[in-house]
Parts: C-alpha cells; sequence; structure tokens
C-alpha cells in the first residue's frame, strides 16, 4: 500500500529537448522580436523557452509583456501563472488562474487550480476540481490523465488507473507512454513506475506549443525523426490528437508529401471538430493550395467556436479580401482590433480594405496609425501616396512615394505611382524619368501600353 504522504515531486516542465535547436528556435524569436516588438505571441514563444530552461523569472517577464500587449491573451495569462507558481508565488498564481473561471476555458482553468493544489498537498480539492474539468470537457484526455495523479497521490490507486485507462480511450497514443513507462502489470498500476512517470510529465500544457516549434525547427532542417520525437513530446504534455495528426502533416510537407499532409490536416479535423487549432491548420493548408472558399470555410468554422480569437477574424478577412468581399473583410478586420488593438497587421489589412473601398479617409488614418506603431513597408508608403494624391495634397503624395523607394529602391509600384504623381502635376520629364525606372523593374503588363505611350508624348 502507498503511503499517503509519501512525497512525489511535481513539476511544470522538464529539460529534455535538444538545446542546440532550442537555443536556434530562441535566437530566431529573439530576432522577430526586435523587429516587431510588439507581437504577443512572439513574447509568450519566448517565455515558454525561458521556462523550459527552467528560468522561471525570465518566463514571468516576457509573459507580462506579451499581456501588455494584449490583456485579453488567455494562453499567456496561464503561462504566467505557471511562472508565479514555479517561484513559489502562489497566491498570484492563484488570481490569475481564477480570472479564468469566467472565460471560455474554464476546464483550462479548473485543471490549472488542481494543479496549483496538489503542489500545496491538497489533493482531495484538486480531484473536485479535476472532476468538474471533466464534466465540462469530457473529450479531453488532459483532465482523466491529470485526475490520475490526484487519486494516486491519496492512495486511491484503482481509481488513479481507471483514469488513466479514461485518458488512453479519449487520446489512444497514451497507451504508448503508459506502455514506455511500464506503467501497468497485469491490468494493474505500478506505484513506482507511475511515481517516476509523473516525476517526468510536463503539468503546463501549454509547453506543448514549444515543442510544436521544435519540431517545426528540425522538420525544416530535414530532421524528421528528432521532429517526430518533439511532436511526441508535445503530444504527452498536451492530449491533442488533433494537434498531433496536424503535426504529422507538417512532416508529410516537409518531406514533399503533398496529399499525405492533406490526408493528415483532415484527419486532425476529423479527430477534434471543436479544435480551433486543427481548424486552421487546414485552413492554412486549403490557403497555400490556392482554395480560397475551402480555406474560408475552415477559418468560419473556427470563428463559430471561438469568435474572440483576433488571429482566426484577421486570416478570415484575408480570406475575404482574396474572394473580392471587402465589406465582410473590413468586418473582420474590426472584430480583430477590438481584441487586440495592437494587432499591427489587422490595422494594416484593415487599411487597405478601406482603400480598395474608395474610403480614402479612414484608409488614411488607419496608414498612419500603421505608420505611428512602427509597421512601415513600401506597399504601405505607396497606398499612402495614391490616397494624398487622390485628395489633392501632391506634396504629401511625392513624400510617401519617394520613402517608399528609399525603403526598398527595386519596389516596382511604387515608381510607377510616383510618375503618375509627376503627371497630375504637369512635371512630365520627372514622370517619364520614373516610369522609364518602373519598365526597367517589371515585364510587359497591360498598363505599360499607357505610360509607354505618355512617355512619347511632347
Amino acid at each position: 500500500m502507498e503511503k499517503k504522504d509519501q512525497d512525489v515531486p511535481l513539476r511544470s516542465g522538464g529539460l529534455h529537448v535538444v538545446l542546440d535547436i532550442m537555443t536556434e528556435v530562441e535566437r530566431v524569436v529573439t530576432e522577430e522580436l526586435e523587429t516587431h516588438p510588439r507581437f504577443p505571441d512572439f513574447q509568450n514563444r519566448l517565455g515558454l523557452i525561458r521556462f523550459q530552461r527552467q528560468d522561471f523569472e525570465g518566463a514571468k517577464t516576457c509573459f507580462e509583456k506579451a499581456l501588455s500587449v494584449n490583456p485579453n491573451y488567455q494562453v499567456a495569462k496561464s503561462n504566467l501563472g505557471f511562472s508565479l507558481l514555479e517561484l513559489g508565488r502562489i497566491e498570484p498564481a492563484e488570481t490569475v488562474f481564477r480570472g479564468a473561471l469566467t472565460a471560455d476555458r474554464k476546464a483550462y482553468a479548473l485543471n490549472e487550480l488542481a494543479i496549483l493544489r496538489l503542489r500545496q498537498g491538497g489533493c482531495s480539492e484538486a480531484e473536485a476540481l479535476l472532476k468538474e474539468a471533466v464534466s465540462q470537457e469530457p473529450r479531453n484526455a488532459l483532465y482523466p490523465h491529470n485526475l490520475a495523479a490526484a487519486f494516486f497521490l491519496q492512495n486511491k490507486v484503482e481509481e488513479a488507473a481507471g483514469s488513466l485507462r479514461e485518458a488512453a480511450r479519449i487520446c489512444p497514443l497514451y497507451l504508448d507512454f503508459f506502455s514506455e513507462a511500464l506503467l501497468f502489470s497485469e491490468n494493474r498500476l505500478l506505484s513506482d513506475s507511475y511515481r517516476e512517470y509523473m516525476s517526468q510529465q510536463e503539468l503546463n500544457p501549454y509547453l506543448s506549443e514549444l515543442h510544436d516549434h521544435l519540431g517545426h525547427a528540425f522538420a525544416a532542417s530535414g530532421f524528421l525523426k528528432e521532429a517526430e520525437a518533439e511532436y511526441r513530446n508535445s503530444l504527452r504534455a498536451l492530449p491533442s490528437l488533433g494537434n498531433y495528426c496536424g503535426n504529422l502533416a507538417l512532416l508529410y510537407s516537409a518531406e514533399g508529401k503533398e496529399q499525405e499532409a492533406l490526408t493528415y490536416y483532415l484527419k486532425a479535423v476529423d479527430a477534434e471538430p471543436d479544435s480551433v487549432k486543427a481548424r486552421v491548420a487546414l485552413a492554412f493548408e486549403y490557403s497555400a493550395r490556392g482554395l480560397a472558399t475551402e480555406a474560408m470555410r475552415q477559418f468560419e468554422a473556427a470563428k463559430a467556436l471561438k469568435s474572440g480569437y483576433p488571429d482566426i477574424r484577421y486570416n478570415l478577412g484575408l480570406v475575404y479580401l482574396e474572394l473580392e468581399r471587402r465589406e465582410d473583410a473590413t468586418k473582420e478586420f474590426r472584430a480583430a482590433l477590438k481584441s487586440n488593438p495592437g494587432y499591427l497587421f489587422a490595422r494594416n489589412s484593415l487599411a487597405f480594405a478601406l482603400f480598395k473601398d474608395g474610403d480614402l479617409d479612414e484608409a488614411l488614418e488607419e496608414y498612419k496609425r500603421v505608420f505611428s506603431s512602427g509597421l512601415l513597408s513600401s506597399d504601405i508608403l505607396v497606398n499612402m501616396g495614391i490616397i494624398y494624391r487622390e485628395k489633392g495634397a501632391l506634396e504629401k503624395a511625392l513624400d510617401s512615394l519617394n520613402r517608399a523607394i528609399c525603403l526598398n529602391a527595386d519596389y516596382a509600384p511604387a515608381y510607377f505611382q510616383l510618375g503618375q504623381t509627376y503627371q497630375v502635376m504637369g512635371q512630365k520629364e520627372k514622370a517619364r524619368r520614373a516610369w522609364k525606372a518602373y519598365l526597367e523593374r517589371t515585364g510587359e503588363e497591360a498598363e505599360t501600353v499607357d505610360i509607354r505611350k505618355a512617355m512619347e508624348e511632347e
């Protein structure tokens, strides 16, 4: 029989990844942050790397920065709570976890509070919390998997075994983990093996995202076996068949097996129809294949599941733009910005949609906000130049177009619009030079015929 006070180490993360690839991922994320310091996803990802390195104070700082940009970033909030928990700041961690009880992630919040109670020795309360999480999301294997620990630590070994079997019923691939850890013998849970299994378990499910990115990095470098190992680590942290099938689809893509990749994206959605991540991954695959209508349907399904996710609304807006549904696109970009006002890509796309729809005044204001927030590109400056020209502000138009050329001397549309602006101003020689530069940078297109005629005029 197990002693109820038997000490069992419980951690939220381990260091079993290949450090070289993690260092490379960290370098890439850090560089991205230098370019886009207000992108909360990068801050969250860097926080996960530091968490995995057991730099919990550094992780906490990253998650706080992510939340300073987007206060509604629920995953970053949860990761902040786990960092506080590792730092021994129990009350602040509990405050963070409890804050999600009223959000659409209640079951996750219950799981997080249960982990906190397990760390405090409150196993009976953890059991109650995890049972409620199971009732909230009965198809999620994470909760019975963790409920087994609460049972075991109260010497309820048979109940723990039953809960582990339920987790494996929901996510059959868990049977492989249980077999590798030698958890069962003659259908009985082996206490010593299970205690060792618990000591290695990553109780922060969001570390699955880090393993996903490590796997992607391996796959992109051609290390497919190492990638698959990281995807298995991700599955163990978060038992999601949808996520795992999506990762296998990426492996097939890395091997150039496009049909197999699509098959596994479809399997991911079939395994978890309510998985936003699976729907979005399938949508991106359709989009990459030029199947905009199919991509739209998947993004719309993801939106129905999580309407408050700004990334979903943004990407759905992009598909609507591709389908020439600009009014719908504008609605989606506004919704993304309502959830995350600092989402510069969404603001830039909103400005573009307004610009294409002829709402030049509002488009210009949105472009100015994008510009002042640090997101700068030649296409933004060209569109601003066109708006200024249409409004009769010709000097401002010239300034924007010349800045676009300074930013990218090979951006052909900037020369074309510069020539158009000089023509409006009556400066024909400057217009000819700008159009000549445009023709040097582009092939024969329909509009070049008119340009050549204009260049030949006296």
